[in-house]
């Protein structure tokens, strides 16, 4: 594994920039982003080879890859079917859309590890803008873990779009979604058929129209841990807008949405709200009479 410098570089095992600066048996080269010195930055791949950009690196990957990403700030991305893993060790490891794009776009099988993703605008598909920061749309699966998504607006799921393929699978783990803003629907995020969402925060969302946190279309969810609060929507699902799906919340906490913490919509598109009634619940709002227990 070579670090991709943002400068050019001779890797040399005898240059103290590269050798084992915490003792901790790792190199810098080897992917420990603590051993990385002197203001340089940049992702560590799988190939032999270094590149001046995460771009670069990317574009150079292979479905299946690993890259390693140490503290800095990078412009947007798409992956295909690879894991991009943050080393935030001493820093953030960010991508930015800057208003143009999502932070991150994610095809095939994907994962994002210890990232943050800030600035996104998303992909706009037929005239609509999708995914602010994290646009997986046309993904077959999302893993996120450790991750940030905050201050990402779009027209839908403006933090998160999740994958809309049949079978599709999304799991989060420890992320926090947060001050997203969608114009119409998703202002945290918006997640299909299967969802796995562990103990991950979704906060001071909003959306001007419907689900200011999180939105469930056709799923089969659970949601485990973590917590919805401070959301708000326009119209209804503030914290929660399940559509013609199923989801159990287990030890989830609900709090300050508005106008309300959760709301089924029905297979007519009516919306009912629906009283939490604890921290550990199911509901299913696939026929016309939704409701939870």
């Amino acid at each position: 594994m070579l670090l991709l410098l943002t400068t050019a570089c001779i890797f040399d095992s005898d240059n103290p920039l590269f050798s084992d600066l915490d003792g901790d048996g790792v190199s810098v080269y080897q992917g420990d982003c603590v051993d990385n010195k002197g203001g340089l930055q940049g992702p560590v791949v799988l190939n032999d080879a270094d590149y001046d950009s995460l771009t670069e690196a990317v574009q150079a990957a292979i479905p299946g890859d690993t890259l390693i990403v140490c503290p800095g700030e990078y412009d947007a991305v798409t992956v295909n079917s690879m894991t991009l893993e943050g080393r935030p060790e001493g820093g953030d490891v960010i991508l930015h859309g800057r208003g143009d794009g999502a932070a991150i776009t994610v095809l095939g099988d994907s994962t994002l590890i210890g990232l943050t993703l800030t600035g996104g605008i998303g992909t706009n598909y037929q005239g609509a803008r999708w995914g602010g920061g994290v646009d997986a749309a046309m993904a077959s699966s999302l893993t996120m873990t450790d991750c940030v998504v905050e201050g990402n607006s779009a027209d839908n799921a403006a933090g998160i779009a999740g994958p809309q393929e049949l079978g599709s699978v999304t799991v989060l783990e420890d992320v926090r979604v947060r001050q997203n803003h969608a114009l119409t629907y998703g202002g945290g995020v918006m997640l299909y058929d299967s969802v796995t969402l562990i103990d991950t925060v979704v906060r001071d969302n909003v959306a001007d129209s419907q689900g200011g946190g999180v939105v469930l279309v056709e799923t089969e969810a659970l949601i485990s841990g973590g917590s919805i609060e401070g959301n708000s929507a326009g119209s209804a699902g503030g914290g929660v807008l399940l559509a013609v799906g199923r989801a159990t919340f287990d030890g989830v906490e609900f709090d300050l949405n508005t106008p309300e913490d959760l709301v089924l919509q029905d297979n007519r598109g009516t919306n009912t709200t629906a009283a939490v009634p604890g921290s550990s619940f199911s509901c299913d709002a696939t026929s016309s009479t939704p409701g939870c227990q």
